[in-house]
């Protein structure tokens, strides 16, 4: 079964210029394999959110993530998939209205062994890195 995330915040239309749906899909796959997400040109028109402290932190089981949906994210709070000990892999590229991200950021996600940041520093991006990949043996 894959558990499906419908809302990251009050219910609100989706932008138009978001692919997909606003719905994430979370799955558990043993499969290693990671999707590519669509790039940008320019970021998406419409309302933007923030991810609340703690969002997926001890999401155990989650294998895969596509963060396409949350192209307008703006903020993430501390603590952004914190203990997600399953997921190896994670495309931060879409995230193209990101402005900062909290402390402790997939700390102790144990089979983590990829996250290029380099879109977000390109940005600008401002990263806290307090706990940033803390415990994450793979991310040395």
């Amino acid at each position: 079964l894959q558990p499906i995330l419908t809302s990251l915040a009050p219910p609100v239309p989706p932008p138009p210029a978001i692919p997909s749906t606003t719905t994430t899909s979370l799955s558990t796959s043993s499969d290693d394999s990671v999707a590519t997400s669509p790039s940008f040109s320019s970021p998406p028109q419409g309302p933007t959110y923030t991810i609340p402290n703690d969002f997926l932190a001890g999401c155990t089981s989650l294998a895969t993530i596509d963060l396409t949906p949350m192209a307008t994210i703006v903020t993430i709070g501390d603590g952004f998939m914190s203990g997600c000990a399953s997921i190896v892999v994670v495309n931060v590229s879409p995230l193209v209205c990101l402005k900062e991200v909290g402390s402790r950021l997939m700390k102790e996600c144990v089979s983590l062994r990829h996250v290029d940041m380099r879109p977000l520093e390109e940005r600008g991006v401002l990263i806290n890195p307090s706990g940033l990949f803390e415990g994450c043996p793979h991310m040395v």
